[in-house]
């Protein structure tokens, strides 16, 4: 049985970064997502939202600054999850969720063992036999989510997994992530473009500027810890909401 691990700290200390042809991207920013978090990153395109989750995933590395990350969230314990669910086409879909654990040489029949439970947690047990193109893309984006998850990791990073998908769809997703990670505990740090999906979601939200970015803002999402669709008709809902879009109109954010 795999043991629970508590989430991990992650911290950008005076983050900079420039791109050749592009310039300065990021402008020094500096923030720290604690142990269990969820906190999510908004801001204008191209303002490296982006670029945070690659640094956090050592995938790329500041110009300037530091990321510091605790050395046992380093040691194989980071997954991602990006726009698309990039799902192999030739494998099922509870192949696809136990390859990670097959690249480390866990054996097939031990990784497909964790690979059930892990689409047990996403709701998807009976697609298990399907191939991708069997899939609609909530579906897919399940299972990306249950392939990040299989290795139970410390820190999980999310990149606008539910941008292009449909408005009911995207609600009940979040939903479902939101019970996860009060499951789960893991750390969280997660980009969107949306205000409502950033106060449904986290507990803490990133509020960046137009390129360069700067920090705009860091604020505490103050409302249940669970959340339904209920919340989003509330007046302390569309309070939260008003702060961070209070934050985008400041004369700082396009600047």
């Amino acid at each position: 049985m795999s043991t629970k691990r508590s989430g991990a700290r992650l911290e950008f200390q005076k983050i900079e970064k420039q791109f050749q042809g592009t310039g300065l991207v990021i402008d020094r920013v500096s923030f720290c997502v604690e142990p269990g978090e969820f906190v999510t990153m908004l801001g204008p395109s191209g303002c490296g939202k982006s670029t945070f989750l690659k640094l956090a995933a050592g995938l790329d590395r500041p110009s300037a600054g530091k990321v510091d990350l605790d050395s046992f969230a380093q040691a194989n314990f980071r997954s991602f999850v990006f726009q698309d669910a990039h799902l192999l086409p030739w494998r099922t879909v509870i192949d696809n969720i136990a390859l990670p654990l097959e690249l480390t040489g866990i054996t097939r029949d031990e990784a497909r063992t964790a690979a059930e439970a892990s689409l047990k947690r996403v709701h998807l047990t009976d697609a298990g036999h399907k191939y991708p193109n069997q899939l609609s893309g909530g579906m897919r984006m399940r299972a990306a989510v249950a392939r990040a998850l299989i290795t139970r990791p410390t820190l999980l990073l999310m990149d606008e997994p539910f941008a292009a998908l449909d408005e009911n769809t995207r609600h009940r997703l979040q939903e479902e992530l939101r019970e996860l990670w009060l499951q789960e505990r893991m750390t969280v740090l997660f980009v969107t473009h949306s205000v409502s999906e950033a106060v449904f979601l986290s507990s803490r939200a990133v509020v960046l500027s137009a390129r360069p970015a700067r920090l705009l803002l860091d604020t505490r999402i103050d409302l249940a810890e669970h959340r339904d669709q209920n919340l989003r008709l509330g007046s302390e809902f569309s309070a939260q909401m008003r702060i961070l879009h209070d934050a985008f109109k400041s004369p700082e954010a396009s600047v």
